[in-house]
C-alpha cells in the first residue's frame, strides 16, 4: 500500500505495503472464537484467544518475519493514535458507533468501537 507523503524508501519498508483492510478485519477473526456454551436470543458470542487490539491485529496482519515485525513494532510505538494508524487503510476518519460510560463502579471510564466510513 502506498502511504501519503512517504519517499519509495520508507515505502520499501512499509510492512503494511500489501495488506488491505480485509487483511486486518481477518487478522480480528483469527483472534477470537465463537463461545458455544453462550446462547444469546439472537447472534453468536465470540471470545478472544488472547490479546485482541488494534495493535495486536496490525502486528498479525504484517508479514511474519522478525525484520517485518520488529519495523512493525516500531512503527505503531512512532504513531501511536488510532487515527493515523487505521489511516494507513482508508481516506475516512474512525467514527464512534457504540458508546458506553460506566462511572457508578470502582472501574469508572468510557469505552467506544470505532468504523471506518
Amino acid at each position: 500500500m502506498l502511504v501519503k507523503g512517504k519517499s519509495n524508501d520508507e515505502q520499501d519498508d512499509d510492512p503494511w505495503r500489501n495488506i488491505s483492510a480485509g487483511d486486518l478485519a481477518a487478522a480480528i477473526n483469527r483472534a477470537l472464537i465463537e463461545d458455544r456454551e453462550e446462547t444469546p436470543p439472537s447472534g453468536r458470542v465470540f471470545v478472544p484467544t488472547g490479546e485482541v487490539s488494534l495493535r495486536s491485529a496490525f502486528l498479525a496482519a504484517a508479514p511474519g518475519d522478525k525484520h517485518t515485525q520488529a519495523v512493525a513494532n516500531s512503527l505503531l510505538e512512532e504513531i501511536g493514535d488510532i487515527q493515523e494508524t487505521l489511516s494507513r487503510f482508508t481516506d475516512a476518519p474512525p467514527e464512534r458507533v457504540v458508546y458506553s460510560s460506566v462511572s457508578s463502579s470502582m472501574v469508572s471510564g468510557s469505552k467506544g468501537f470505532f468504523a471506518q466510513g
